[in-house]
């Protein structure tokens, strides 16, 4: 085996067990994610925010389980690739391109949500009367940017897992239906 065929196996075998741990700390982090007012309501969730001590801690969470998620992405291009299919590796190669995306995406909202944020609801929340306003208004501002991240995030993420999925169902490593599952993740 040459050295080249070794560290994709390596990397394929390292990806099999992130992706997985991937979903699950991003399962677990969302699941235990403050929430319990109305999240347009910004005045209430910014004070469920303010009153977290694990806001910043579970959105590292999050983040981290994104980048093991992704890792489970780069190991499934090299697994996709492997075998050279045109479509498929071609797909794949455009997946790739989509994850590096959508993990510099995620990784930017997670540092708007789980820090900046944070630090402006702390801040609004111990403001003098007079400075409230004007911290409120750098909260919801940084909410805002939250919103549009989040969003980009979302797109990128369905455009990755219809590429990843069709690059599946063209190939031949894979089962054909589990690409098409993918592909209805992504469009959803």
């Amino acid at each position: 085996m040459d050295a080249r065929m070794g560290a994709e196996a390596i990397t394929t075998r390292i990806g099999a067990v992130a992706f997985p741990l991937g979903v699950i700390l991003l399962l677990v982090s969302t699941i235990i994610h403050p929430s319990g007012e109305d999240v347009m309501d910004n005045p209430a969730i910014f004070m469920v925010y303010a009153q977290n001590d694990s806001w910043v801690a579970i959105h590292f969470a999050q983040w981290f389980g994104g980048l093991l998620f992704f890792g489970g992405l780069v190991a499934l291009y090299y697994s996709i690739t492997a075998k050279s299919e045109s479509v498929g590796a071609g797909m794949a190669r455009f997946g790739l391109a989509g994850a590096v995306l959508t993990t510099a995406t995620i990784t930017i909202l997670q540092a708007v949500d789980g820090v900046a944020l944070k630090w402006a609801v702390d801040a609004w929340a111990s403001a003098p009367v007079d400075q409230e306003v004007a911290t409120f208004a750098v909260a919801e501002g940084l909410r805002w940017t939250e919103y549009g991240l989040q969003g980009y995030s979302n797109i990128l993420l369905g455009v990755v897992l219809i590429l990843y999925g069709l690059a599946i169902a063209s190939g031949t490593v894979y089962p054909r239906w589990l690409g098409w599952v993918a592909v209805g993740f992504g469009v959803t």
